[in-house]
């Protein structure tokens, strides 16, 4: 390869890095500061409610899957040696999911962005739905797409990153499932 296409090579994988770094670096400060478009973010600290996750028993009996279900919860487990574990609560609430995140252990004092992605744990893909950065283990966010829809993309999967900083470790992930059983 001579001299001049290298350094075009060279340049374009400059300018890809530094395209892909400033696109990572809006869309944490997105996260981090609720403007995340295409979801009605609540506070990180409004509404940490967690329902009791349970199907009806016409639901129960009918088989319901979760798409036409208006309440699922998704077991969220320990990565990468976190010690942090939990639950993430779906409803549906006015046509729109709401996402309630509740989780315990480890030790984190920064907010921890979470997401949907598309995919499934322990490697999940790209991001499909931003969350409600986690703080004191709690999250609640609504999502401006009802559960039909949300169920209509699987597969998806609920991820917790250790902080902003180092969103590439994440602490906890959970699969949403086609169907479900009743939840006690």
């Amino acid at each position: 390869m001579n001299r001049n296409a290298l350094t075009v090579v060279v340049l374009v994988i400059v300018a890809l890095l530094a395209i892909g770094a400033y696109t990572q670096r809006q869309t944490i400060r997105s996260m981090i500061s609720g403007t995340v478009p295409g979801t009605d973010m609540a506070s990180p600290t409004d509404n940490y409610a967690n329902p009791e996750v349970s199907m009806s028993p016409s639901e129960a009996s009918s088989g319901a899957s979760m798409s036409s279900m208006s309440k699922a919860m998704v077991d969220l487990a320990e990565q990468n040696s976190s010690g942090q574990s939990g639950t993430a609560t779906i409803t549906e609430e006015n046509g729109k999911a709401v996402v309630v995140l509740d989780l315990s252990g480890g030790s984190f004092t920064t907010p921890q962005p979470a997401h949907i992605h598309v995919g499934a744990c322990p490697t999940p893909g790209t991001v499909k739905y931003p969350l409600t950065n986690v703080v004191d283990g709690k999250s609640s966010t609504t999502l401006a797409v009802d559960m039909k829809t949300l169920m209509s993309q699987l597969p998806l999967a609920v991820n917790v990153h250790k902080s902003a900083a180092a969103i590439n470790t994440y602490t906890a992930c959970g699969d949403l499932k086609a169907s479900a059983s009743p939840t006690p």
